[in-house]
């Protein structure tokens, strides 16, 4: 008897691990995801890779995890073309 009253709440209840994260984690979770990237790009960026400096300079320029900053996009894009970047053949 004692075993189905602590059974029976786990059935009608579950048992709390199986839940999906909520909105509220999935969004803390992207930004850290996102606060990571932007480490690791502005790193290799500052260490004079040039796919790295034309990501962060879109990130500037996108307003993507940073904020928005055309003057600072800009300087990256130069330094991305400076190293040799191909985006500055599409022009």
């Amino acid at each position: 008897m004692r075993l189905l009253i602590l059974i029976i709440p786990l059935l009608l209840f579950g048992c709390g691990d199986t839940e999906e994260p909520t909105a509220i984690q999935q969004q803390a979770e992207a930004k850290a995801d996102t606060a990571k990237e932007l480490t690791t790009i502005r790193q290799q960026a500052e260490a004079g890779d040039s796919q790295a400096q034309y990501d962060l300079a879109g990130m500037y320029d996108d307003g993507d995890g940073v904020p928005q900053d055309e003057a600072e996009a800009l300087t990256w894009y130069q330094k991305a073309a400076d190293q040799g970047h191909a985006w500055r053949n599409m022009l």
